[in-house]
């Protein structure tokens, strides 16, 4: 009987030791070529695969809530990403934001969590 309370007890440390939580950093990088925005996703390889990008444009730094969503994509398994632009893209400055990721490797307790990420801002001509 002891033994098996002993054995019960081990198994309970066992399971509440593989629980965990663990955040991995993402960057996002943007250019403006031409009609197309374009990017990269860094960190990794879990993290720069199938990430949805959103491409941003706020016409007017001095103005709050006037941005504007104009875009979206998924990166591909290497984190690149690309969105045509639109007319008015170039006119201000241009941005993109990644949400946070997750990632399920054995059960729900095990999670691991690819961070958001936000570009810098480039400004178009």
């Amino acid at each position: 009987m002891a033994a098996l309370a002993a054995l019960i007890g081990m198994l309970a440390i066992a399971t509440t030791s593989s629980a965990h939580k663990r955040l991995f950093n993402t960057t996002a990088t943007i250019t403006l070529a031409k009609a197309t925005a374009s990017g990269q996703i860094g960190g990794s390889g879990a993290c720069r695969a199938n990430r949805t990008v959103i491409l941003f444009e706020d016409k007017d730094p001095n103005v709050i809530g006037d941005t504007a969503e104009i875009g979206r994509t998924t990166s591909t398994a290497t984190g690149a990403w690309s969105i045509p632009a639109q007319g008015s893209v170039k006119a201000g400055r241009i941005y993109n934001v990644l949400a946070k990721k997750k990632l399920v490797l054995k059960n729900s307790k095990h999670k691991h969590v690819c961070k958001s990420a936000l570009s810098e801002n480039v400004t178009g001509t």
